[in-house]
């Protein structure tokens, strides 16, 4: 198990007619405040009209902020992705098979 201090927080949210926003380590504070407005991540028309879609589909409405993606990552893992950066690799059967 993770003690949560090791751990380190990114995600991306939506919000209509603004675009996308990178929010890195962390979650938003109670009073609404985070990181500074969140990081603008430049996008095609395409990406929006897509995650549009996706929005009326879900019927997900255009006044909330919605997370689109969310990365959890140890200091351990950041610093092995520091260390070799031309191997990337997923271990997707990790703890499968505990004997």
């Amino acid at each position: 198990m993770f003690a949560s201090e090791d751990i380190n927080y990114y995600y991306v949210c939506h919000k209509s007619g603004e675009g996308l926003f990178a929010f890195p380590k962390g979650r938003p504070q109670k009073n609404g405040d985070r990181a500074k407005g969140g990081i603008p991540i430049p996008s095609s028309d395409d990406i929006e009209t897509r995650i549009l879609k996706i929005r009326r589909d879900k019927q997900i409405p255009d006044s909330c902020e919605w997370m689109v993606l969310l990365s959890f990552a140890t200091h351990q893992m950041t610093r092995y992705m520091a260390m070799y950066p031309q191997v990337w690799f997923m271990d997707c059967t990790a703890g499968m098979y505990d004997s």
